[in-house]
């Protein structure tokens, strides 16, 4: 009988698929969890919006910043606003979906979801 003990690396939000990196061994558990963190290994995610960007290929910066209850896009920096930068280009477009490669630049909660909201093509 094989061990089939794994510590898992990563996580994914409940609301997402996608593929959750384990390792068998500690000192490879680090060495992943370095990689993430200093962000030697692309995520990307590949997601369904609702109507068409402007461009196939696009950068969203801007700021985000957490309230009571929600994640907030604004027009400029205030107190407790974090940077947050997204890279995106077409996969595919269809009648009135479109399909997207995103790439994060940095990881904040919500990132994708309220930035491609903000653009008027939120994720279906």
């Amino acid at each position: 009988k094989k061990n089939m003990n794994f510590t898992f690396v990563n996580r994914i939000d409940k609301a997402t698929s996608g593929m959750i990196i384990g390792a068998k061994t500690l000192p490879v558990v680090r060495e992943l969890s370095e990689e993430i963190r200093e962000r030697r290994i692309d995520k990307k995610y590949y997601i369904l919006v609702d109507g068409k960007p402007k461009q196939n290929k696009f950068t969203i910066k801007s700021y985000l910043k957490k309230t009571d209850t929600k994640v907030v896009e604004l027009n400029g920096w205030e107190e407790g606003a974090k940077e947050s930068i997204s890279y995106f280009k077409t996969i595919k477009n269809g009648k009135e979906r479109t399909l997207l490669e995103g790439l994060l630049g940095t990881g904040r909660t919500h990132q994708l979801r309220v930035q491609l909201a903000n653009e008027k093509i939120p994720i279906v």
